[in-house]
């Protein structure tokens, strides 16, 4: 893991930084709210009430703003707290990186202080204590930014496009990177004034803003389902600044690209090739608040660095096989086309091809998909597996499931899951592991599996989960006529199917079904009884075959009626018959 400094940070300024013959904060009017944590006689503040457009409610540009005051009035600075209105209903407030820019625009070097770990963090009061929330759902909040640079050379920017790391937020310590970043209580990131994907609230509240207008639902952070993700005691005392309020970036993303699920904290998407300088801006958004407790409820964040991570390198297939004549399997090379009906038998292989990292809790599902429904719908045997369990098509195999590490001959329990070494192989067998190809298979010639594999790599926190459709080939499903002659006298009676290029009678039992298969598609056939005397004439039926689900197979049932008064008993045959 490499990592990337950001340096030359600037910040808004606080009240304490500001002149004195200037105005020390800018803000929308608010009515049943108090100032906190200044004196607001000795330090007034800006007020305004036109920074937002009447129709769309967009935000308005300091510069913009000061055209609406009269000559003689002093102008608004910027690069100062902004304190606006933020809501949770309609309509919502409206700004981009370049309107807000305008009214916190960072000039100021942070003072760092020491956090835990030797992390690096800063804290700022809140200016504001509510008196009376004037709309439900809405609030005053305090605005700040920090804007940081970053430099990647060459080497970095092409590991990043060939998707061989994930560049991801994170803090770090004297003892390892975390990929946490503390914040409280709205944050939007923007990369070279480019807004992100990474917004998160730290309230049960969801406001919401319009950013570059779209909206934008801020995640909440923390929540019961991430757990998984949080190393909850150390993660907590590196955000106690932020009263435990972080986001845990390697938090894995709803959505795949690239085979993988990425880090929420992952900005790879906007890292641009051939652009080796960028900043990173973080606007950070403090609720003002009733109670007791609202003077201490400071706000701020950490000092954050970009880690390069590597993703995980490995080979996840299935390896079908046949038995020989000693029961001993010989695996089928990917050549190999397997038939309607069919029985797969197959081993899965997994390969850590990683020079860096050693998996632990592997966890596997696989889908084999026997047929996909109207509207996408996917039917499939589904193999789930992990170090505890084992199941397949909704049935429990553990007791069947044996491992062989390295291609040992002795096997292993399904325990052996837990860790996968770094260049170690793991072939997972059972003989329940068996697939039979369906029809639908066969018409579209493969058999696909889609599979999942997750596994945690950095520590027991860090989780990597792939996804891929792989396929085994399978032969086309020829065209076939079932065919049925119902009759009383005879035990046996002859057709003729024209059309096929070397026809011939064809030798059928009474009452029996009969198969032809590998019958064209797309020709027409005719098929004939050749009866004896005894029998009455039957029309002759034609038919064509499709390559289509329930056009490929034709069933066609002859009804054979005696004649009466048959006194002669004569069946001409005058081509050779074949049994087929």
């Amino acid at each position: 893991m490499d990592r990337v400094e950001i340096g030359n940070w600037t910040k808004t300024r606080e009240i304490n930084e500001i002149k004195e013959d200037e105005k020390k904060l800018n803000s929308e009017d608010f009515k049943n709210i108090k100032n906190i944590n200044f004196d607001d006689t000795l330090n007034p503040l800006e007020i305004f009430t036109n920074l937002y457009t009447p129709g769309d409610k967009s935000m308005r540009t300091v510069n913009i703003v000061n055209s609406f005051k009269p000559e003689d009035e002093s102008k608004i600075k910027g690069n100062k707290v902004l304190r606006t209105r933020v809501r949770t209903f309609e309509p919502i407030y409206s700004f981009n990186y370049n309107t807000i820019q305008t009214w916190l625009e960072s000039s100021v070097s942070p003072i760092w202080k020491e956090g835990y770990l030797e992390s690096k963090i800063i804290t700022w009061p809140c200016y504001v204590e509510v008196l009376k929330y004037e709309l439900t759902g809405e609030a005053p909040i305090e605005w700040r930014m920090l804007e940081g640079e970053f430099k990647l050379n060459k080497e970095q920017l092409e590991l990043i496009k060939s998707k061989k790391v994930q560049p991801v937020i994170g803090i770090k310590s004297k003892e390892d990177c975390h990929l946490i970043l503390p914040f409280c209580d709205l944050l939007n990131v923007f990369i070279n004034g480019e807004i992100t994907d990474i917004n998160y609230r730290a309230s049960s509240e969801s406001y919401k803003y319009k950013i570059d207008k779209t909206i934008g639902n801020y995640n909440l952070t923390n929540t019961a389902e991430h757990s998984k993700y949080c190393n909850k005691e150390e993660d907590n005392i590196l955000s106690q600044h932020t009263r435990n309020r972080h986001i845990d970036c390697n938090i894995l993303k709803p959505t795949t690209s690239d085979n993988y699920y990425k880090m929420v904290g992952d900005i790879s998407q906007y890292i641009k090739s051939g652009v080796r300088d960028y900043k990173i801006s973080l606007l950070i958004g403090q609720l003002g608040r009733m109670g007791e407790d609202v003077l201490n409820y400071n706000g701020g964040t950490s000092q954050i660095s970009l880690f390069l991570i590597e993703n995980p390198q490995f080979k996840f297939k299935i390896k079908p096989y046949l038995l020989n004549e000693d029961n001993e399997k010989e695996y089928i090379d990917s050549d190999y086309k397997f038939s309607y009906n069919e029985k797969v038998l197959f081993d899965v292989e997994i390969i850590n091809e990683s020079s860096a990292y050693d998996y632990n809790n592997l966890d596997i599902r696989m889908d084999l998909i026997k047929e996909i429904k109207e509207g996408g719908a996917k039917v499939s045997d589904v193999l789930q597996i992990n170090k505890s369990d084992a199941k397949y098509k909704g049935i429990n195999i553990k007791d069947s499931v044996s491992l062989y590490l390295n291609d040992e001959k002795s096997p292993c329990s399904i325990a052996k899951l837990s860790n996968l070494n770094k260049g170690d192989k793991l072939t997972i067998s059972s003989y329940k592991f068996a697939y039979t190809v369906t029809e639908y298979n066969a018409l579209k010639e493969k058999i696909d599996y889609d599979c999942i594999l997750q596994l945690n790599y950095l520590n027991n926190h860090t989780l990597y989960k792939y996804t891929n459709t792989s396929r085994l080939q399978v032969k086309p499903l020829e065209g076939r006529l079932i065919v049925t002659v119902n009759g009383d006298m005879e035990n046996y009676f002859y057709l003729k199917l024209n059309g096929e290029t070397n026809s011939s009678n064809i030798k059928v039992k009474s009452n029996k079904q009969y198969t032809i298969c590998n019958l064209d598609y797309d020709k027409t056939y005719e098929l004939s009884l050749i009866n004896s005397s005894s029998y009455k004439p039957v029309s002759n039926q034609n038919f064509v075959l499709k390559n289509a689900p329930g056009l490929n197979t034709k069933s066609i049932i002859i009804n054979t009626n005696v004649k009466s008064n048959n006194y002669f008993t004569q069946r001409k045959i005058d081509e050779i018959i074949i049994n087929r």
